[in-house]
């Protein structure tokens, strides 16, 4: 899987635009308080208060409620910049909730025999299909076709950390935006959108990529304990891809 360098989901990258924030806001309070310094009769050098007077003390109110202004506002900023998403692993979804707060929901996949008008192929089409691919160095994959015809039509990929520690690792990790993130530029997929990921919940997207013969679709799915990629070669809109994303994921997850 391509790894992103940044993952601007994460607590840190937030806490790291707070404190950009803040620092900001800082260095405009301090300019603020030596620029004006003259104004309020005081040294502009050394920000020495001079002599305040009736006019001095009125000057200095009016600066001390600029900077009070800006702070506010600072902090009001660096309070809406810290959204870091939650990892991949707190992702609720409708097995999840069904188990109860902080349960784990064991994921089990098995590939269906049929789902979304389509048909595993098994046996020697199974094996002719395979013919040529890399294995997955996690995960499965299963090949699909419809009716008759062995040609493939569609290939399913699955994981779950029930299967992979190395999943569960990521998803502790990574936020689903990141995984994403990662999977669609490894797979270079182009005009990813978010789709209803249906009744097991979690978030499910699909893209474009160009195939040997012409454009295919790609969706990937991904909750607490599951990640899945579906590739079609026989669909070109994205919303018809993400209705048989959908199907399949719930055809082959219980």
């Amino acid at each position: 899987m391509t790894l992103l360098s940044v993952d601007d989901t994460s607590k840190s990258y937030a806490a790291g635009q707070v404190m950009g924030v803040v620092l900001v806001t800082v260095a405009v309070m301090f300019l603020v308080w030596r620029l004006s310094a003259s104004w309020r009769g005081g040294d502009a050098r050394t920000g020495v208060e001079a002599e305040p007077g009736v006019r001095g003390r009125r000057r200095r109110t009016v600066v001390v409620a600029v900077l009070l202004a800006i702070a506010v506002v600072g902090g009001v900023t660096a309070a809406s910049d810290y959204r870091p998403e939650a990892r991949a692993a707190q992702t609720r979804s409708a097995v999840t909730t069904a188990a109860g707060e902080g349960a784990s929901a064991p994921r089990t996949v098995t590939a269906p025999q049929e789902a979304a008008g389509y048909r595993l192929l098994s046996g020697d089409e199974a094996e002719r299909a395979a013919a040529g691919q890399d294995k997955p160095p996690a995960g499965k994959r299963w090949y699909y076709g419809k009716g008759s015809d062995a040609a493939v039509h569609a290939v399913l990929f699955a994981d779950t950390v029930e299967w992979d520690a190395g999943l569960g690792a990521e998803k502790r990790k990574y936020s689903i935006t990141q995984e994403f993130r990662n999977f669609f530029a490894g797979a270079r997929v182009r005009g990813v959108a978010s789709f209803d990921a249906g009744p097991l919940g979690g978030r499910l997207s699909c893209g474009y990529r160009d195939g040997l013969t012409g454009e295919i679709v790609i969706c990937a799915w991904s909750d607490a304990a599951t990640f899945g990629a579906l590739t079609l070669m026989d669909v070109t809109e994205l919303p018809e891809a993400a209705q048989k994303a959908a199907a399949l994921r719930a055809a082959a997850e219980h």
